[in-house]
């Protein structure tokens, strides 16, 4: 009887080795695939984990425990764990609906393109001429304006809006779809120049305060963005227009304008808008100044305004 006990006693064990084998050989297949990743991530063998003795990890950078990361360090690492995740156990992803919020920490975006690349490659495969998903579906959403366009420039299916609705005793949150300023043209810099170009081409402009009333800070927002890489100013627009307006009495006549009208000075602001013939000459000197200054951007910006009011007409007749 005693012979019988030891037996069974050491069966038990050998069969609780076997587990622990088991879960360790598991634990370092998982440390390896997400050690691949993070590899992607950092194009480097910097950061990486390593499984303990006691089934848990450790991270380190080098030779040391890894500390004081930065928040995208923070982000890449549990994108990573979570993407080896979806991989255990012979999990189908072609079955599994994902979720993936907010991947781009908006205090580190140094790993953009990397998280981007990352996705793409994991979640996506190219055929046919087209990206189809490998997930049965997949959601990403993200604070991040310039992933949101990385995604849109290829990505064929719909981007929508998390807009949160307040009320009396609780919040909730709607999906509404994309706006066309977000989807279409991926700046606002392009989207400003729209606005003043559809102006300036209107053979009767609208002379409602609702046009007037925002066109001085849509001018001036516009110039001080083409002076700020144009010409690497950090001045302020009354100090540096006459870098792109040569004629003087044009340049006060535009500079007054857009600083008058944007800021509310007196009370005659406050209660009045802009002069339809003074926006109208306005507006008309600074696209001549722009496209004088450097006719080659001039152009591409036409152009990609045009593209994108085509597209527009081509979805409303479709």
């Amino acid at each position: 009887m005693l012979l019988e006990s030891e037996r069974t006693k050491i069966e038990k064990d050998k069969e609780e080795i076997g587990k622990i084998k088991a879960q360790l050989d598991e634990s370092g297949k998982g440390a390896e695939k997400v050690n691949e990743y993070l590899k992607i991530f950092f194009e480097k063998d910097n950061i990486k984990i390593e499984p303990t003795e006691d089934k848990k990890f450790k991270l380190v950078r080098g030779t040391e425990i890894a500390k004081n990361l930065s928040e995208g360090e923070k982000t890449a690492i549990s994108f990573a764990y979570f993407a080896a995740k979806l991989e255990e156990q012979n999990n189908n992803i072609a079955d599994t609906i994902v979720y993936i919020d907010d991947p781009v920490s908006s205090l580190d975006s140094n790993h953009l393109f990397n998280i981007y690349s990352f996705i793409r490659d994991i979640f996506y495969e190219y055929k046919n001429k087209k990206h189809i998903c490998k997930c049965k579906q997949l959601f990403i959403s993200t604070h991040n304006i310039e992933f949101y366009n990385l995604f849109c420039d290829w990505s064929e299916k719909q981007g929508y809006l998390i807009k949160r609705i307040k009320k009396s005793h609780c919040d909730e949150s709607i999906l509404t779809k994309s706006e066309d300023v977000i989807e279409k043209y991926k700046s606002e810099y392009v989207y400003l120049f729209s606005l003043i170009n559809k102006f300036n081409n209107d053979p009767e402009p609208k002379d409602t305060f609702e046009h007037l009333y925002y066109l001085p800070n849509v001018l001036r927002r516009f110039v001080e963005t083409y002076l700020s890489f144009k010409y690497l100013s950090r001045k302020s627009i009354e100090e540096n227009i006459h870098d792109l307006i040569s004629n003087r009495v044009d340049c006060e006549r535009a500079r007054k304008f857009m600083h008058y009208h944007s800021h509310s000075l007196t009370i005659n602001n406050l209660i009045g808008f802009p002069d339809l013939a003074e926006s109208t000459d306005v507006v008309n000197i600074i696209i001549k100044a722009v496209k004088k200054d450097d006719s080659t951007h001039y152009n591409s910006l036409v152009k990609a305004v045009n593209n994108i009011t085509r597209e527009k007409n081509n979805e409303n007749h479709s």
